[in-house]
């Protein structure tokens, strides 16, 4: 990664250099850091710092109108399309109090959405790629240092240069990601078993990111992994260092390890031994070399999918999910509800309700992988709870001791992958750490909590929930003629006839909806991402029809995105309550089949199943010409690739038997129409409606 401190002052040509330092000294001499009285005068000098005639001139608006929650309206401070929305504040004003109100104004600003997001006290810039990084600034500068660290903001200057950043974690976790992942892959081709793997490459993971945020002593890790790459027999070190995290108290640990803290979690609670190949060591002395402060709890869901087999991803519709989609769902169903009643807090009292609730609030991902919506959420309640405390003790934002009772024990997964279950309770740990120091609290963090009460190794479909508030998550995405396919024919059978009401043709997704909705109670919500066919046909009416007639409202929706993860389809995102809810509803639409595509929001009274603005079909019926149809306009589509016979085995069949011919018909779909000049390269078998006797017979 490019660091800022790479580039030297002389890159600049002398007269934008010359400009950018007649900036810093105008701002010394003339800001006090009077939000209302010198914003404007701010931005229009900063501007003309970077080559601009104004701020006016180049098409930027300031103080925008921008619509909000309840139909309400804010005020962007400043808004250049598409280049970046800057919110600015008072000075000494801390910033990551704003972080919410700026991201509801970036959400909303569509079509031709800023590309960059900026939070400034005029002392200081944090700069947010919100595209790539949720929450954590890609960039934090101070207005005298502009100068010298003038490529964070090379998106200002009229060319849009291309800007560089020193605090891209993404692109750290990345590249951590990889690292280990290869890591694994090695010690699994040469049969090191997975489940002992994966469970080495974890505590690994946590060991180098406890090194690098002090929860054991500096170069520990490091000063082992450095020795191992000259001499592999001292990698057995590795092994007695895992020991000391497990073990508590010090009697037992040697004195090297005395200061090694008791880690519990269940991670370290059986240490094997493992030998490493020499490739293995090069590659874990490098990722010990990343900066694994800035790594994110992201690259657990890395790490967790490049340890599946491709074929068990795919058949299981397992994807990771970005942040910013995670964010659609965490932020409508529940940070939106608890920032309204926070607005409406008339006294103490209420606020310390509100308080009480956010501390009790429990939240459940039943399809939960490596646990990212759960770290999303419980980063956002732990936001939640300091500013409420705040309003309830304007001294608590300045005081030396500031504790948070929000703790992972909030927050409750199931999956089928047991390692996906490890991993989302080693992210929650980990997320607690990082939470106490963006916010400065003094959480104790080790021991990690015990989690295992919260996870469930099972099927959610199959099994019983726990008593939550909210259900977030992305459940798989299959497409029901695949799901007998990828699925064992009994567990889909089982399904079925778990949801008798839900149409055989739904997609497996739907499932997860109706489960959901079922399991809430009056005034509870739930997020869910899922294929844009849960808004159409069979899919439609098994969830989101049932979730309308059935005392649901969808609060706020995204009707199709292109997906962000590896996955190629569209989705679209539910929000939704059981109950009433009267504010205006936000729909949200991606225009075009790219990442970058333009968005566009619609505000109305009412979001229907289909998440469209034209008229519901949800009530329409069923014409009779669909019932019975004069023609049909798709073939057959083979429930298995079993049914498909090649050109050889098709003779091959013939010459066995004349009477296959009966059963073997000519397969052909419009690429073998125009490439084979219609004639058939394979055969389908089709046995009608024949009992299996008579299918026997050939």
């Amino acid at each position: 990664m490019l660091n800022i401190s790479f580039f030297k002052e002389s890159e600049l040509s002398s007269d934008k250099l010359q400009r950018l330092e007649t900036f810093v000294e105008w701002f010394k001499q003339n800001i006090k850091g009077d939000e209302k009285g010198e914003g404007q005068i701010f931005f229009d000098r900063l501007f003309q710092a970077f080559g601009n005639a104004g701020v006016k001139e180049v098409g930027a608006v300031c103080e925008e109108r921008v619509k909000k929650r309840k139909g309400t309206t804010g005020f962007a401070d400043l808004v250049w399309r598409p280049r970046v929305i800057i919110e600015l504040k008072k000075r000494n004003e801390p910033l990551n109090k704003h972080y919410d109100q700026a991201f509801e104004y970036w959400m909303t600003l569509v079509p031709n959405r800023p590309k960059f997001m900026i939070l400034c006290n005029f002392d200081e810039f944090w700069i947010y790629d919100l595209n790539t990084q949720l929450n954590d600034p890609v960039h934090k500068l101070k207005t005298l240092d502009l100068a010298k660290e003038w490529p964070a903001l090379a998106f200002l200057f009229p060319s849009e240069e291309r800007p560089v950043f020193n605090d891209n974690n993404v692109e750290v976790t990345k590249q951590a990601a990889e690292i280990l992942g290869s890591m694994f892959l090695s010690m699994t081709e040469r049969e090191v078993s997975p489940v002992v793997a994966q469970k080495f490459v974890l505590q690994l993971v946590v060991t180098l990111f406890a090194e690098d945020v002090d929860l054991i002593p500096q170069n520990t890790l490091f000063k082992i992994l450095e020795e191992a790459v000259k001499n592999p027999v001292s990698q057995k070190e590795l092994s007695n260092l895992f020991i000391a995290m497990s073990t508590e108290g010090t009697k037992s640990k040697p004195n090297k390890y005395k200061d090694i803290e008791y880690f519990n979690g269940g991670l370290f609670d059986k240490v094997e031994a493992v030998e490493l190949s020499f490739e293995e060591l090069d590659l874990l002395y490098e990722a010990s070399k990343q900066d694994w402060s800035k790594v994110r709890p992201s690259i657990f869901g890395s790490i967790f999918e490049s340890s599946m087999d491709q074929n068990a991803r795919h058949g299981h519709g397992i994807h990771y999910t970005s942040e910013l989609d995670i964010q659609k769902i965490v932020g409508p169903t529940i940070t939106k509800p608890f920032r309204e009643r926070i607005a409406k807090a008339k006294n103490k009292k209420d606020k310390q309700e509100i308080l009480k609730d956010i501390r009790e609030f429990k939240v459940l991902d039943p399809a939960c992988g490596s646990g990212n919506f759960l770290y999303i959420a419980y980063r956002e309640l732990v936001r939640l709870e300091l500013e409420v405390l705040e309003l309830i003790d304007k001294n608590f934002i300045s005081s030396q001791i500031r504790f948070a009772e929000i703790s992972p024990k909030n927050f409750y997964g199931i999956d089928t992958n047991k390692f996906g279950i490890e991993l989302a309770k080693v992210s929650l740990s980990i997320g607690r750490k990082l939470a106490a120091d963006e916010f400065g609290l003094h959480d104790k963090v080790v021991p990690f909590d015990n989690l295992d009460a919260n996870f469930q190794n099972s099927d959610a479909l199959l099994n019983p929930w726990p008593e939550v508030n909210a259900i977030i998550g992305n459940p798989p995405f299959l497409s029901s003629k695949y799901m007998k396919v990828e699925m064992p024919v009994q567990y889909v059978e089982d399904v079925r006839s778990h949801f008798k009401e839900v149409p055989g043709r739904a997609d497996y997704c739907v499932y997860w909806f109706r489960k959901a909705h079922d399991h809430l109670k009056d005034g509870q919500r739930a997020g869910l991402v899922g294929t844009n066919t849960i808004r159409q046909n069979y899919s439609r009416e098994g969830g989101l029809d049932y979730i309308l007639s059935s005392n649901g409202v969808i609060t706020e929706a995204v009707g199709t995105q292109v997906w962000s993860g590896d996955a190629s389809v569209h989705v679209s995102i539910v929000n939704w309550i059981k109950g009433r809810e009267e504010s205006k509803k936000k729909l949200y639409f991606q225009n075009g089949d790219k990442l970058d595509s333009p968005w566009e929001v619609i505000e109305q009274d009412h979001i229907n199943s289909a998440l469209s603005t034209s008229l519901s079909v949800s009530s329409a019926e069923v014409l009779k010409s669909s019932i019975d149809p004069k023609k049909c306009y798709q073939g057959q589509s083979p429930g298995s690739e079993g049914f498909y016979v090649g050109k050889n085995q098709y003779s091959f069949f013939l010459d066995k038997s004349i009477n296959s011919k009966e059963v073997l018909h000519p397969f052909l779909i419009g690429r073998e129409m125009l490439s084979t000049e219609g004639k058939p390269t394979r055969y389908i078998i089709d046995f009608k409606n024949m009992n299996l006797l008579q299918a026997k017979s050939y």
